[in-house]
């Protein structure tokens, strides 16, 4: 990878800082080794960007690599199996608001769990196959049970956020934000709703 270009579909992005995640996980530095970032917008304009040579690597959502991977190209890490302590989509809200209402966001928690929990559950799987195709457009049902396949074998139902996985992602956004590396991950970390929820039961 040393002196090739990466499409990214924004700067700063999540995508964006699983690519770095990755090179960082491969032993590999942006600047040191002359790596590029091309920002080329959704994985379609990659996918494009990397059967045109524009591009040699990119970040891929697992429904796309999947139909890559049978045309023959390779897989460097896949980020979902390595052991890379890391916090990506989030439930994120202002204290004041939480405080105000809990019982609201008590229950987009119990929201999200249960759609997990439909998600994993194996009669399910051709409602959430639909769903896959319909939202992301794919072309055909095989591509999305690719998808399926490989977030079934990640997704977990413990929402708990982890300070270690903060400040892994905070070292990586700290490139462009360097206040970040200032901050504290339990400063911004409230589990009190999550953990009365899995107290209970639910």
């Amino acid at each position: 990878m040393k002196g090739k270009q990466i499409a990214i579909q924004s700067i700063g992005g999540g995508g964006w800082a699983n690519n770095l995640l990755a090179l960082d996980h491969l032993g590999l530095d942006p600047d040191r080794d002359n790596i590029r970032f091309i920002v080329l917008g959704d994985q379609p304009s990659r996918i494009q960007s990397l059967e045109t040579g524009r591009a040699q690597a990119s970040w891929m959502g697992s429904m796309f690599s999947a139909p890559l991977k049978k045309k023959g190209y390779n897989v460097l890490l896949d980020l979902g199996r390595a052991p890379i302590s890391y916090m990506g989509a989030s439930l994120v809200a202002r204290k004041s608001a939480v405080r105000q209402d809990p019982k609201l966001y008590e229950s987009v928690l119990k929201g999200t769990i249960d759609a997990m929990r439909f998600f994993m559950k194996p009669e399910n799987k051709p409602a959430v196959l639909q769903s896959i195709v319909r939202v992301l457009r794919l072309p055909r049902l095989e591509d999305a049970e690719n998808g399926y396949n490989a977030l079934l074998s990640v997704y977990n139902s413990d929402m708990r956020p982890k300070p270690e996985s903060i400040k892994k992602i905070y070292s990586i956004l700290a490139r462009t934000n360097p206040k970040l590396q200032s901050l504290k991950p339990e400063s911004i970390i409230d589990d009190a709703l999550i953990q009365k929820i899995q107290a209970s039961g639910y």
